[in-house]
C-alpha cells in the first residue's frame, strides 16, 4: 500500500557538435514509454550526444560518432 514516487524523464535534449538540433520536453501524461523520432542532416563528421534528464535528479546521456566522407 505504500505510494511510488513519480519518477519519469522530463526532457530530451540532442546535440551535433555543441549545436542542439532536437529537444522534447515530457509531461506524465504523455505516455509510459513514449517514442521520440527526428532526422537530422550531417554536413560534417563530429560526435552526437542524447541527454535524458528527470525527477529525482536522474541524468544519462549517450554520445556517438558519425563519420561523413
Amino acid at each position: 500500500g505504500a505510494l511510488i514516487p513519480r519518477d519519469i524523464v522530463t526532457e530530451f535534449v540532442c546535440t551535433y557538435n555543441d549545436v542542439q538540433i532536437f529537444r522534447a520536453e515530457l509531461y506524465s501524461a504523455i505516455a509510459a514509454n513514449p517514442y521520440l523520432a527526428f532526422t537530422t542532416r550531417a554536413i560534417e563528421s563530429g560526435t552526437i550526444v542524447c541527454t535524458w534528464t528527470g525527477d529525482n535528479g536522474y541524468s544519462h546521456t549517450e554520445s556517438a560518432a558519425v563519420t561523413v566522407v
